[in-house]
């Protein structure tokens, strides 16, 4: 072995080529001598949404980027079910995730875990197959180790990742056996093949999809300086992570499809938490901050694409482009004063606050216009610009 690759990790190895083996052969077993029951199916797909989620959910949008406030019952639910995924406990999935986001396609230390540039392989489960060298600490959660039920769930994880992960799989077979008169062997080995193990394979590639298939397939419109990227298709795939770029430009959304029409469960699950105040403190990502991104972005490939041979071209264009852009610039820092006096107006008496509020909701409105307005002279002058290049 070479001496600057790190040692096997063999208990995370055996394990994942264990899960793998045990699926590809022991299902179509399974089907072949017992025959598809239509429970199985519906087992696996619960099971596989259940724990995919409260990965998506619990330990990347509320754990790791602490994008949104959650009362303790959607703490402790996310944590037990993402435990089923054996994903590791909350302090170490979150802890390796921040600092893939902080040093994000960076070798070298600190260095992202998963670092596309190492490779496809290596960013999609390479990295978990060897030891970590060097060793990076967890002193990036400490926030997460205030918790006293994050606590308990890493002094605890791998009891419940056995217990979330495969014994309530085969609960779960049991039950479904004892009510429908299915031999019981056969409904605990069906409990423990569909919601267990195939069940924690399939949540596993979609994990480690956003690690790979998100740094490498799609489009990069707010961020060309990394390798996220956006994809709707890949989003089916990821529940619903599939909008990279826009998360690792604004990581902090709870949101990462932002339009309604983007496949984002994790969104849609965040926002009836919300609404059936389990959870607050949403963090979202102003729409004008969206397109200032993605105008700065665009001036950057425009700017690119104009060749030398037209300097002077070049030259007035980022003139002109930069002209409207501070305008915008201006228009984006007043909406952001409109935006903090309107949460700063919360705590005050909501009679006294009503008519300033109003006065506040006609003032955005304006701005927003205004903003629209300039953000379309600004598009119209770059496809001009774009034509010529």
């Amino acid at each position: 072995m070479s001496q600057d690759k790190p040692p096997i990790n063999w208990k995370t190895t055996l394990f994942l080529l264990a899960t793998f083996l045990i699926s590809v052969i022991g299902v179509p077993w399974f089907i072949s001598r017992y025959g598809f029951h239509a429970f199985d199916l519906v087992h696996f797909l619960v099971m596989a949404y259940a724990t995919g989620l409260a990965i998506t959910v619990g330990y990347h949008r509320l754990f790791a980027h602490r994008s949104f406030q959650a009362r303790k019952a959607v703490r402790v639910i996310t944590g037990l079910f993402a435990a089923a995924t054996f994903e590791n406990s909350i302090l170490t999935w979150a802890s390796e995730h921040r600092y893939h986001h902080k040093y994000v396609d960076r070798d070298g230390f600190p260095y992202d875990p998963y670092n596309i540039n190492k490779g496809f392989f290596h960013a999609h489960m390479g990295w978990l197959l060897r030891e970590q060298s060097p060793k990076m600490d967890r002193s990036n959660v400490a926030d997460l180790e205030k918790d006293p039920f994050v606590r308990w769930q890493d002094r605890h994880i791998h009891a419940l990742m056995i217990a979330m992960g495969l014994l309530l799989p085969i609960l779960v077979g049991v039950i479904q056996g004892l009510l429908s008169g299915r031999p019981l062997f056969q409904a605990a080995l069906a409990g423990f093949l569909f919601g267990g193990v195939a069940r924690v394979v399939f949540v596993h590639h979609g994990t480690f999809f956003i690690n790979s298939l998100c740094h490498f397939l799609g489009r990069r419109p707010y961020d060309s300086g990394t390798t996220a990227r956006d994809s709707g298709l890949v989003a089916f795939f990821t529940y619903g992570e599939g909008y990279h770029n826009y998360h690792h430009t604004f990581p902090g959304d709870y949101r990462n499809g932002i339009r309604a029409w983007h496949f984002d469960p994790g969104k849609w699950v965040i926002w009836l938490l919300e609404k059936t105040r389990l959870a607050w403190s949403l963090k979202r990502v102003p729409e004008e901050t969206v397109q200032m991104a993605r105008l700065k972005e665009q001036r950057r490939r425009l700017e690119h694409s104009l060749t030398t041979r037209l300097e002077d071209l070049r030259s007035q264009a980022s003139e002109m482009l930069l002209g409207l852009e501070q305008r915008l610039e201006l228009l984006h820092a007043r909406a952001r004063q409109l935006w903090s006096e309107h949460h700063a107006l919360r705590s005050q008496p909501r009679v006294e606050r009503r008519p300033r509020l109003q006065e506040l909701k006609r003032e955005a409105r304006q701005l927003r216009l205004e903003f629209m307005a300039e953000l379309a002279n600004w598009r119209q002058a770059a496809a001009a610009l774009r034509a010529t290049a």
